[in-house]
């Protein structure tokens, strides 16, 4: 499409084949309200609205079938609002934006319709609580973020709600004691972490919670910190 600065009505670009490849609306020489492109085909594959000749208003992206692709806001060029995505007609994830950034609830979903993770992003970056189900709809994982940086306690839990995983962490990296534990509940390890790398040896229990032989970041059986503990007092 090619257009004189001055030229104000609809215009139409082609495809090889004849058919209107794009059809927009010019107010002296940009492009002002609606704007439409199609496949060689016929299709629709993208409609959206102009002001001043920048994207303002809901823009709609559609795949090969004609399925909506994708809806968003635009305010003065930049994404401003809510964006959604869609496979075969099925929502399958909800963000938002401010002038351009992603700022706002993030969601994706699964075949179902439901939640399968909820977070919320500040400035770009995840900020705040972060949730992950299971196709069930339960709990399976809780989290929370710092400016894009995990931080604080994350918890994996079983369908039944029963825990996993406990872990601690500061500005994204492993601090303090990570503990998971067996399908019965019983404490399966204990791992302690200073800066994300490990330090200490790590307590290994069977499903009945008996203590295994401890192992080492060298992968090596070693003595427990509760052995260690004791050995010290005996030696004096």
């Amino acid at each position: 499409m090619s257009a004189d600065v001055h030229h104000t009505g609809t215009v139409e670009s082609f495809h090889d084949n004849g058919s209107v490849s794009e059809r927009t609306h010019l107010k002296d020489g940009l492009p002002e309200g609606e704007s439409q492109s199609f496949s060689p085909k016929g299709g629709l594959t993208r409609s959206a609205r102009f002001r001043e000749g920048v994207l303002d208003g809901e823009m709609r992206i559609y795949d090969e079938d004609g399925e909506l692709f994708q809806k968003a806001a635009y305010a003065a060029g930049e994404l401003d609002g809510r964006m959604l995505l869609y496979t075969e007609g099925r929502l399958v994830a909800m963000l938002n934006y401010v002038k351009g950034v992603r700022d706002g609830e993030f969601v994706i979903y699964s075949e179902l319709g439901d939640p399968s993770m909820r977070m919320i992003y500040r400035q770009g970056k995840p900020h705040g609580e972060a949730l992950y189900y299971y196709p069930s709809g339960n709990l399976a994982k809780r989290a929370k973020y710092v400016l894009g940086l995990l931080e604080g306690e994350a918890t994996e839990y079983d369908e039944k709600g029963g825990v996993l995983e406990r872990a601690f962490y500061r500005k994204g990296r492993l601090e303090g004691e990570r503990r998971r534990y067996h399908p019965n509940g019983k404490l399966k390890e204990v791992a302690v972490f200073k800066e994300g790398k490990l330090a200490e040896a790590v307590e290994e229990y069977d499903e009945s919670g008996n203590l295994k032989a401890p192992v080492g970041a060298d992968g090596k059986p070693t003595q427990s910190r509760i052995s260690t503990f004791l050995e010290k007092l005996v030696k004096g």
